[in-house]
């Protein structure tokens, strides 16, 4: 999903399911895929919360009512100021599926651009990669962040956060970082 009309240029929101059962449509498929599932699609900058919802949109079928054992969290970190284009160091988190949901806003060590996240099976989330300055396109962030933070939402507000060895390489825009069937953490890629 996602996209730009040319190279770093204005968006072009687009969204393709694949595999496209034949003599569906795109809008079926959609429907099909996400039965019992609901999806969260966010972007632009997080300055705040009340940013994080104004960029937030909800695909889900009306109808369905999923009975989850685990609550789930939406956990938004990282982005960039307008203009500028300076990093910030914000994370917003909800649990879209509470009573009365609302945005906690916490602050990461370091700020940070393009940041990629994965959840770890202790419920756990890495965060590593990304810039302190610049913006989500070919070429255009600075100053590489080589901070790894891990995040604990079991921890109290305000102390979730903990800095673990820095990384060597940069990663910036088309980082990757994922988990291995055998525990270990995998980051790859980056732009020249």
């Amino acid at each position: 999903m996602g996209g730009e009309i040319g190279s770093n240029s204005a968006p072009q929101p687009n969204l393709e399911i694949l595999p496209k059962p034949a003599g569906v449509t795109s809008t079926t498929s959609l429907l099909v895929v996400h039965i019992l599932l609901r999806i969260f699609i966010c972007g632009g900058s997080t300055n705040s919360a009340g940013d994080a919802i104004d960029n937030c949109v909800t695909i889900a079928p009306e109808a369905a009512n999923p009975t989850w054992t685990l609550e789930r969290m939406i956990f938004i970190c990282g982005g960039s100021t307008n203009g500028a284009g300076d990093a910030i160091d914000n994370c917003v988190t909800i649990a879209p599926e509470a009573a009365n949901p609302t945005w906690t806003l916490e602050r990461m060590p370091s700020k940070c651009v393009m940041p990629n996240l994965v959840s770890l099976p202790d419920g756990t989330v890495f965060i590593v990669n990304g810039a302190t300055q610049g913006y989500a396109g070919f070429g255009l962030a600075n100053n590489p962040n080589l901070n790894a933070v891990l995040y604990d939402p079991t921890w109290p507000l305000g102390s979730r956060f903990s800095i673990l060895n820095n990384t060597i390489v940069a990663h910036m825009y088309h980082s990757e970082v994922i988990l291995l069937p055998d525990g270990r953490i995998l980051i790859s890629g980056s732009d020249p």
